[in-house]
């Protein structure tokens, strides 16, 4: 099982409800907390997120907006 860990969102992001999402990104450690944000346009073809991503941002199927400062977990890719 990969690792997972709850981590501040850096940038307020839109999605539709009902949906869980699993978005491509960033995560650091730093103050004493993981801060994460996305690694830009999330198309299936745009292999530049995917290369720039150590985790996925999971987003809650609930949610049709989630706010900068927002705890999420993240899965890391390595």
């Amino acid at each position: 099982m990969r690792k997972e860990v709850d981590a501040i969102l850096e940038e307020d992001i839109k999605k539709k409800k009902g949906f869980r999402y699993f978005l491509r990104g960033q995560t650091r450690w730093e103050n004493g907390a993981y801060l994460t944000h996305t690694t830009g346009p999330q198309g299936s073809g745009i292999l530049k997120s995917m290369a720039q991503a150590n985790n996925l941002i999971i987003l809650p199927d609930e949610a049709e907006f989630i706010e900068k400062g927002t705890s999420l977990p993240v899965r890391f890719l390595d």
